[in-house]
């Protein structure tokens, strides 16, 4: 299961910096993701992955809750960060889940 989830998140990584994606939407309830999704944007106040991942309790651990997504949040983070804000940027990576 290991590799899938490291899979994934490196096809989403190619995704987002070759061709420009900016969302990753999950099977997720949208309170939950809307949480890590304010992490990875840098409008939250969490300290860390692990803790904007803390909803995540409805799903099993393994699915969400897991090392993976936890180191995929803190790339996006930081990719989001060395985006500019406004004018002709692209936009910054958001990670949404259902409404």
């Amino acid at each position: 299961m290991q590799e899938f989830y490291d899979m994934r998140a490196e096809i989403t990584k190619t995704l987002i910096q070759e061709r420009g994606f900016n969302a990753v939407a999950v099977e997720a309830d949208f309170p939950d993701a809307f949480r890590a999704n304010m992490y990875a944007r840098g409008l939250s106040e969490d300290p860390s992955a692990e803790e904007a991942l803390g909803d995540f309790i409805r799903f099993p651990t393994w699915m969400w809750r897991n090392t993976v997504v936890r180191d995929f949040l803190e790339w996006m983070k930081d990719h989001n960060e060395g985006i500019p804000e406004g004018g002709a940027a692209p936009e910054k990576v958001g990670f949404y889940g259902e409404s």
